[in-house]
């Protein structure tokens, strides 16, 4: 009987100990601080604002324009430049993890792949790393950024690490009117 005894114990502690280290295992939810990053620097930084409002203005007009000429089934394909900002460690993702990631953001955009066709729409817009700088310089799309400063402060704007590595701006600046990623 003792034998018996011993396996249903163990089974009733597999059955619960499996599931909660799997649920241990999980991990914290990220969230993108981009949002509040945002809006922190278009009420303290008027450079930064003077720029996002003349970018804003500037694919309204070309909106405006191109949207009269447009055929029934063109895709527009916006050319963008991931800023991988690492300090040498595992922050420094591959290139294929960046590939990885825009094809997803192409999947999302045409609702294909995991997305639920009955529940979206594909809206015509697809995603490509730059080529060239706006200098018309040959680039790769990924632009890799040294900085010790590779973790979110989550205390916000106001915390104690910056929101932003110091000489980033000279990145941002040099990208032009290029779509902006920053991993």
């Amino acid at each position: 009987m003792q034998p018996l005894y011993t396996l249903n114990r163990l089974t009733f502690f597999l059955a619960f100990a499996f599931p909660i280290t799997a649920l241990s295992q999980a991990g914290a939810s990220f969230a993108c601080a981009q949002p509040e990053t945002h809006q922190h620097r278009l009420q303290n930084d008027e450079h930064y604002r003077r720029a996002f409002e003349q970018q804003e203005a500037l694919l309204y007009e070309q909106a405006r324009r191109t949207i009269a000429p447009r055929g029934a089934s063109s895709t527009y394909t916006l050319p963008v430049v991931f800023h991988i900002i690492h300090d040498n460690g595992d922050e420094n993702i591959t290139d294929a993890a960046v590939d990885a990631a825009l094809q997803r953001l192409n999947k999302a955009f045409a609702n294909t792949g995991p997305y639920n066709p009955a529940t979206g729409v594909d809206v015509e817009v697809s995603f490509c790393l730059a080529r060239r700088s706006p200098e018309a310089v040959a680039t790769t799309g990924m632009l890799r950024v040294q900085s010790p400063l590779t973790e979110f402060n989550y205390n916000g704007p106001k915390g104690a690490q910056p929101l932003e590595p110091a000489g980033i701006h000279q990145h941002l600046d040099r990208a032009g009117n290029l779509q902006q990623q920053w991993l």
